[in-house]
């Protein structure tokens, strides 16, 4: 599906408007259909392969996807919970590997509102491994660790103790 996924992100930025809406729509029924999709998009966005305005799309998708997929009250598609754990960990592991500070931003926005729904409850191994993966000699992972980090925080930033 990567590759069809991949032809349909790229007509999403076609000139001409008919095959641009058929693609937005395709991507919305897959999106919308196919509880794998979501890790695909990060596949893309992983991929170095790819152009880099792909891969923003991609993450893009992941960031506009995931507060109806987590949020029970914005969806009518169930997103299983096997599903969820793979995009958890796929988007730490992006995240950690990323040098693109756009695309980092845009996972980041999709981390926090990840971490919004199932931090601490329904993932409380999360802090222990990110902190673990911050005490690295690899600045970029650290900084990246870090930037997790600050979404888990800004979390708790307003609420009371």
């Amino acid at each position: 599906m990567t590759e069809a996924l991949y032809n349909i992100l790229l007509h999403t930025y076609h000139p001409d408007k008919t095959l641009r809406t058929q693609a937005e729509q395709a991507l919305e029924t897959y999106l919308n259909t196919d509880p794998s999709a979501l890790a695909s998009l990060l596949a893309m966005v992983k991929n170095r392969e790819i152009s880099s305005d792909l891969r923003k799309a991609a993450a893009i998708q992941v960031k506009n996807k995931v507060k109806p997929l987590w949020d029970p009250k914005d969806s009518s598609f169930v997103f299983p919970d096997s599903h969820k754990d793979l995009v958890k960990s796929e988007i730490v592991l992006t995240i950690l590997d990323e040098n693109d500070n756009s695309i980092r931003r845009l996972l980041a926005e999709s981390f926090r509102k990840i971490v919004e729904y199932d931090y601490p409850d329904k993932w409380p191994n999360l802090l222990p491994a990110i902190l673990s993966m911050a005490q690295t000699d690899n600045v970029m992972r650290m900084h990246n660790a870090l930037v997790l980090l600050r979404q888990i925080a800004k979390r708790y930033a307003f609420k009371p103790v």
